[in-house]
């Protein structure tokens, strides 16, 4: 599988655990480890849910846009990629 399909993948899997908080319910998992190497990318990269660690934010700085329902979230993350605040109404 290719890195822009696994990209994909895990877009359409955040989007879908954000629909999911949208009807207020609540989806728990055990702790994941996961390691993410450096990537090459051309253009924007949408970071969903990239508050917290930012570690998107951090490896690719201006090249992300960072999505994330929480200001705190936000405010926290590393410095560089542009940051957005997801609002439900």
């Amino acid at each position: 599988m290719k890195k822009n399909s696994v990209l994909l993948v895990i877009l359409a899997f955040l989007i879908v655990v954000f629909t999911l908080n949208a009807q207020d319910r609540t989806l728990r998992f055990e702790r994941q480890h996961v390691t993410i190497n450096d990537f090459d990318a051309d253009g924007y990269i949408l970071a969903i849910g990239g508050g917290g660690e930012g570690t998107i934010g951090r490896l690719k700085g201006s090249q992300v846009i960072a999505i994330d329902m929480s200001k705190r979230e936000l405010e926290e993350a590393p410095e560089g990629p542009l940051k957005i605040i997801y609002v439900i109404v």
